[in-house]
């Protein structure tokens, strides 16, 4: 009878283990596709921040080249404004 027991698990240990090693394999693939699917929907979202951080970019430039125009405006004015004061 022990002979028996011995050659019936000798007989399933290896298609056990390769049952085991295939659920593994398997998990682990869903695993990945599911972190992948995730990693997707993170690069989705971050690629809409740096589109927002961009245009927000562009639009502090802009006010920068108004504000730079303003200065040059007002050093225009400037000279003209000390030779009226001057005729005063």
């Amino acid at each position: 009878m022990p002979n028996f027991l011995l050659l019936m698990l000798m007989a399933w240990a290896p298609w056990l283990l390769l049952g085991g090693g295939v659920l593994y394999i398997g998990v682990r693939y869903v695993r990945a596709v599911e972190i992948r699917s995730q990693d997707r929907a993170e690069i989705a979202a971050l690629s809409g921040r740096v589109l927002a951080l961009e245009e927000s970019l562009l639009d502090v430039r802009a006010e920068k080249e108004r504000a730079l125009d303003i200065e040059r405006f007002a050093a225009e004015l400037r000279p003209g404004r000390a030779s009226l004061l001057d005729r005063a």
